[in-house]
């Protein structure tokens, strides 16, 4: 599962740098045969940090949920947990 790329006129670089890196993620995949499914950020969200709204508010919350999920992950703060809760949700489809 691949998160899809945010798509933000207001932040055009950072746009633009997320559409490209994805786009080469998913050549590579491809090339190598690797079966992937691209998902929106709110399909995960809304089953793992359901009320949450606001991007600051949904990376705080997405650090302390992966932080409960997986608490002897031997991290004890992160930036965002969205990677980690991103795979939680696909192994608990």
């Amino acid at each position: 599962m691949i998160e899809a790329p945010f798509t933000n006129p207001r932040m055009f670089q950072s746009t633009l740098s997320n559409h490209r890196s994805h786009a080469e993620i998913t050549s590579v995949l491809d090339d190598l045969g690797i079966l992937y499914q691209v998902i929106t950020p709110h399909t995960w969200q809304k089953t793992l940090l359901p009320g949450v709204k606001g991007r600051d508010e949904l990376k705080i919350a997405s650090g302390e949920k992966a932080l409960e999920l997986y608490p002897a992950s031997g991290v004890d703060e992160l930036p965002d947990g969205d990677g980690l809760l991103i795979a939680h949700y696909l192994k608990n489809l």
